[in-house]
């Protein structure tokens, strides 16, 4: 189910921006990393929204939005397994990565938020904004939950 909602949500999301809407991992009407988003979405909410007190469908839709964007951040540097480290900058996420052709190029990384992605090799900056250091939290967190399940 989840599979099926996250496939949907990111067609509209490309059909919106005028972006090349096909899947990524999967060319049909499910893509699996949004399961296993809907996963982390269930476990992150409960323990972020503890003491808020919102609503849960609220809460919900935060979180599945903020993964969302990381998910496919994700994908953009080719999956986990192509991550090699980390870090940041001011405002930007600074990547290296094992194999670059397995990463996407600059309008990718614009379609789903980005300021824009820069390459040297395989060195990739994303660039976020200032809120950098929460996405490079999350993203770390998200690297070390999926090589903990695989």
């Amino acid at each position: 189910v989840y599979s099926i909602l996250g496939f949907l949500a990111e067609m509209l999301f490309g059909y919106a921006i005028g972006a090349d809407a096909k899947s990524g991992v999967l060319f049909g009407p499910w893509t699996p990393i949004y399961g296993f988003a809907s996963i982390l979405i269930i476990l992150i909410s409960e323990k972020l929204f503890k003491n808020l007190h919102m609503h849960r469908l609220l809460e919900t839709i935060i979180v599945f939005f903020a993964l969302f964007i990381i998910l496919m951040l994700l994908e953009g540097l080719g999956g986990y397994d192509n991550i090699v480290d980390v870090t940041n900058c001011a405002t930007r996420l600074r990547i290296n990565v094992k194999d670059e052709t397995l990463c996407k190029d600059d309008p990718y990384f614009k379609s789903i938020g980005a300021h824009g992605c820069s390459a040297n090799g395989k060195s990739y900056q994303v660039i976020v904004g200032l809120k950098v250091p929460k996405v490079r939290d999350d993203f770390e967190t998200l690297l070390s939950q999926i090589k903990a399940t695989v």
